[in-house]
């Protein structure tokens, strides 16, 4: 991983912070996310979680069948959605997706991508598909950078509910495997 790489994920992630504290005690924008129905694969049902603020799309495995988003804005650099589940946040509220629970993705578009790098040339590494293997890896699918940012820490004391956040964290990422940006999407931004 190259400087300028490196440098890139820890702005992105120090915005995403940033902005999580922000709206720390704002719930606005909290939007269910509206699963289609499911379909069976190879590795179980699965729901469609589209979010039109990103113009993204994936499918979610079972254990996160009921998640949840919160689309906030990253300034000059973007949207972020902040992720939940309905199961988790009935455990704890502070389990909420405002908190960015189980995990983050930002969106990128090439103007915001060469910002955040200091207005670099360079474009800094990036796969052409998210990778649950190196979710740290910024995403660039098609004309957007996509950058994943795992859990913000611990949302409750109590065990059962680390233990169902960090299964919840754990499926998110095998999840975003199926990450996929849609025109469709994009018109209706």
């Amino acid at each position: 991983m190259n400087r300028s790489s490196i440098i890139l994920t820890i702005f992105v992630v120090a915005i995403i912070f940033i902005v999580g504290g922000t709206f720390y005690f704002s719930h606005e924008n909290k939007v269910p996310a509206a699963p289609a129905p499911s379909v069976s694969s190879a590795s179980g049902p699965t729901t469609l979680i589209t979010i039109p603020e990103l113009g993204i799309e994936f499918k979610a495995s079972s254990e996160i069948k009921d998640l949840t988003y919160s689309v906030k804005s990253l300034g000059d650099f973007g949207n972020a959605a902040y992720f939940s589940t309905e199961s988790l946040s009935a455990l704890e509220p502070n389990c909420s997706s405002t908190y960015n629970s189980i995990g983050a993705i930002a969106v990128l578009n090439q103007k915001q991508w060469e910002d955040a790098q200091g207005g670099l040339d360079q474009t800094g590494t990036t796969t052409p598909a998210f990778d649950p293997k190196n979710p740290n890896t910024p995403v660039h699918l098609g004309d957007d950078y996509i950058i994943y940012d795992e859990a913000g820490g611990l949302c409750a004391s109590n065990a059962a509910t680390v233990e169902l956040q960090r299964a919840q964290a754990e499926a998110l990422v095998q999840s975003l495997g199926s990450l996929q940006t849609s025109s469709l999407l994009k018109d209706s931004k």
